[in-house]
């Protein structure tokens, strides 16, 4: 797992031509068990669209950018 910014993190996602999950996607996918089940990295939050921070136990969080944070791509 790679933890990078904002930025890099949206480049990252174009480049496979994919996005940063919006809240809504990245509580469906913590709603399915396919983190835990597949053991991904829960501690830290992950970007999401427009700079938020996307908590596992939380309600995300707006962030300035710059957080190294984990990356998730979707299509």
């Amino acid at each position: 797992w790679n933890r990078l910014s904002y930025s890099s993190s949206m480049k990252v996602c174009q480049q496979l031509g994919m996005h940063l999950a919006t809240a809504s996607e990245f509580k469906t996918l913590r709603d399915s068990g396919v983190m835990e089940k597949n053991k991904w990295p829960l501690q830290l939050p992950y970007w999401g669209k427009d700079k938020k921070g996307l908590f596992a136990d939380r309600e995300p969080n707006q962030l300035t950018g710059t957080s190294l944070l984990n990356v998730i791509c979707v299509k």
